[in-house]
């Protein structure tokens, strides 16, 4: 028995993890032996008895699809922890399948779904100080930003466009003007 055969993630920020547990339980007389095969983005790992991962050897297809072998003793329940790892801004749906030398079922699996996005960046704060006649703007690194998008415009409420882009935490604009407004947008890969 598997339990549960739905495991929905929800969405998870790109380049971090989530984890569910779900469990494996022979309620047959002989050992259940097979393996456990993950989609993309996900893998799994075996709990002891302490609910600490065991150290097992994982194997990756061309696919990353991974795959681990078990072995459940009869009438003995085992608790897997399946983790979730997106790498892009994409669905990760698809079956976890456990294929085992059981009579009734065999083949069980495991719906599972999850969503990588990207984190909202937050705004930095912009100093504007002056240096030989140029706007030199300068902020805070902001946490998973890649570059920079430094917007202007004469008027504070209207009008701003891309006056440039930089992956620094500084930019001076050269051009001569009686006032300029800015604003700078964080930008995520």
């Amino acid at each position: 028995t598997v339990n549960p055969t739905t495991i929905p993630f929800g969405n998870v920020t790109v380049n971090t993890t989530s984890s569910q547990q779900f469990t494996v339980q022979n309620t047959g007389n002989q050992s259940l032996t097979g393996s456990i095969t993950t989609p993309a983005g996900y893998s799994v790992v075996l709990l002891n008895r302490e609910g600490e991962p065991e150290i097992v050897e994982m194997q990756t297809n061309e696919e990353q699809r991974n795959s681990l072998s078990i072995t459940v003793p009869a009438g003995q329940t085992k608790t897997y922890t399946l983790v979730f790892a997106p790498t892009a801004v994409i669905a990760y749906n698809g079956n976890v399948i456990i294929a085992t030398n059981a009579i009734n079922s065999p083949i069980v699996n495991i719906s599972v779904t999850g969503s990588g996005y990207m984190a909202a960046l937050s705004t930095p704060s912009v100093v504007v100080s002056g240096s030989e006649g140029n706007n030199v703007l300068s902020w805070g690194s902001v946490p998973n930003a890649v570059q920079y998008q430094i917007y202007t415009s004469a008027d504070p409420y209207t009008g701003f466009t891309l006056l440039g882009t930089t992956s620094n935490l500084t930019y001076t604009d050269t051009r001569i003007l009686p006032q300029a407004f800015y604003y700078v947008v964080a930008v995520s890969n």
